[in-house]
């Protein structure tokens, strides 16, 4: 597991139309990248992370695998609001919250 709030900078930072720094990506999955048998696969568990597929697939070794787990977090929202709102019977108004 590899968390980094660097790297939410760097997609937040490319929300604004900002270029993406590879040497940055290179430097925090350092990790990863001088292991004698770097991850396969690459489960993006942060929402901002998905931003910055392209430039991890430049960055990661060729073949490894990105999920996007944005959809399923959706999805499993949607059931936790629907199924364990304080009161499931009140049609549901949902408000958009944006934080930046």
């Amino acid at each position: 597991m590899l968390g980094s709030a660097e790297m939410v900078e760097l997609a937040e930072a490319k929300l604004h139309g900002e270029d993406v720094s590879l040497d940055a990506l290179k430097r925090i999955l350092r990790p990863w990248l001088r292991m004698k048998e770097p991850p396969d696969t690459v489960v993006l568990g942060c929402t901002h992370f998905p931003l910055l597929q392209e430039e991890l697939l430049q960055v990661l070794p060729e073949g490894t695998r990105l999920v996007d787990s944005g959809a399923a977090i959706a999805r499993r929202t949607a059931w936790l609001l629907e199924h364990e709102a304080p009161d499931a019977n009140l049609p549901m108004r949902i408000l958009p919250f944006v934080w930046q």
